[in-house]
């Protein structure tokens, strides 16, 4: 497998996770679309934790499926299990974080353009920022909220992570997992612990899209709250890298 290989198929793969994600988190919040239309009263939308967490399970599904050929990590913390467990050399790693560092952000600048014109026109700008960035669902902003969210997002990627590795590592041959089955376990995981902080698990899914809202030409759309990616990029490495060390000392 070229490099190059390696970069355009992580792109690919992560640019159709985040237009199916972040598309779905458009869905749920904005009006003006057949799923919300723009006479719809507060309580009639679809911003239910089923239909968000379905969507993601959808995307990942999607994501892993177009870049199946490269092992489909579409995640810098399924890429550095892979280079912990020897799938991929230092070279695959690097070049697949760029590729996928470039496809989530060309996946938000595209749903940026679809939903444009309903962005514009929302009324509540923090809840256009919910739709890039993932954050605390609790107000209060202390240690404790930070130490139990950065656990569930290690927690919720390990879980991923180690889901994802150990079929590839006990059938070296090749991967031995489904999209299908990585999308029910990301869909299982936001079912359950990913309704604390909006279940990241992905550093490339959370820096891009808020790099993307940060730069957003709007006059108030809420906080980019850039503080907060430290529990959504940093632990879901962490959750990655601990997986990856358990099934190898397994």
């Amino acid at each position: 497998m070229e490099l190059w290989q390696v970069f355009v198929y992580e792109l690919i793969g992560t640019m159709i996770l985040l237009i199916i994600g972040l598309g779905v988190n458009a869905t749920a919040t904005l009006k003006g679309t057949h799923a919300r239309p723009k006479d719809a009263s507060p309580n009639a939308n679809t911003s239910n934790w089923l239909f968000v967490s379905l969507g993601w399970g959808v995307a990942i599904m999607m994501g892993v499926y177009f870049a199946i050929y490269t092992g489909a990590a579409i995640n810098p913390a399924v890429g550095i299990g892979y280079w912990i467990t020897g799938t991929w050399d230092v070279s695959d790693f690097f070049v697949a974080l760029a590729g996928e560092l470039v496809g989530a952000l060309l996946g938000a600048m595209f749903i940026s353009f679809v939903f444009w014109s309903r962005i514009e026109k929302h009324e509540n700008k923090d809840e256009v920022a919910g739709i890039y960035v993932t954050g605390n669902s609790f107000e209060t902003n202390n240690t404790m909220n930070w130490t139990r969210n950065f656990t569930v997002e290690l927690v919720g990627t390990f879980t991923l992570v180690f889901a994802v590795l150990l079929p590839q590592v006990v059938d070296a041959a090749g991967p031995a997992f489904s999209p299908i089955f990585v999308g029910l376990v990301v869909f299982g995981i936001a079912m359950s612990i990913g309704s604390i902080t909006g279940f990241s698990l992905n550093p490339a899914r959370d820096l891009m899209p808020r790099l993307t809202h940060m730069f957003l030409p709007l006059k108030e759309k809420g906080s980019s709250n850039w503080m907060y990616s430290i529990v959504g990029t940093i632990a879901p490495l962490c959750g990655g890298a601990i997986a990856a060390g358990i099934i190898m000392a397994l």
